[in-house]
């Protein structure tokens, strides 16, 4: 995935985490999904979680 520079996807590697997939993290309103945001399929030394673009950012740099 190429959302992503390789300083932080070596730094979040680091930490156990990688990220495995997209998604779509609904907004507000009558169309949810149209509304929504890109998510981030990530597997959390095990743990499947969903993190928007800054939080995964913040996770490798936190």
């Amino acid at each position: 995935m190429n959302d992503f520079s390789s300083a932080t996807k070596r730094a979040l590697a680091r930490k156990g985490i990688r990220v495995i997939g997209l998604t779509v993290i609904p907004g507000a309103g009558d169309f949810p999904f149209s509304t929504g945001e890109r998510g981030y399929r990530l597997d959390d030394n095990g743990c499947h979680r969903i993190f928007s673009f800054t939080q995964v950012v913040e996770a490798a740099n936190g």
